[in-house]
């Protein structure tokens, strides 16, 4: 009888790690998506403005500029980390090789989006 409780309790505790991650990804998804990035103006969903100043290594393609293009690829990529190590080791991947890669296409993520995915890393190992 005891290693169905047990086995209970753990299925309980796996549904509260779940509940923990789901909360953590939609905190770091929502804050990338409403962060404005400087010098980038959105038209609409499709198009944005950037000043030339603030093109940034030569990347000149829309959804490096674009919040929440860049939120819909990071929660693509965290949505694959089933685990809180695999979750924790996907937003490291992400900040320091500052892109994500999905399926066999890679996305670069822009200085705001690493910035965001770093503060939520060090929360994340903090607590």
């Amino acid at each position: 009888m005891n290693n169905i409780v047990s086995l209970q309790e753990i299925l309980r505790i796996e549904q509260s790690i779940s509940e923990l991650l789901k909360t953590a990804q939609d905190d770091i998804i929502k804050e990338i998506e409403t962060t404005e990035i400087e010098g980038v103006k959105k038209i609409n969903d499709f198009c944005c403005v950037v000043k030339l100043s603030k093109l940034r290594n030569n990347i000149w393609s829309a959804e490096y500029y674009m919040p929440h293009v860049q939120a819909a690829y990071v929660k693509t990529a965290l949505a694959s980390a089933k685990t809180a190590a695999a979750f924790v080791e996907k937003v490291a991947d992400m900040v320091e090789n500052r892109r994500v890669k999905i399926g066999k296409n890679v996305y670069y993520l822009n200085d705001t989006t690493v910035y965001i995915l770093a503060k939520h890393h060090k929360g994340l190992m903090e607590e």
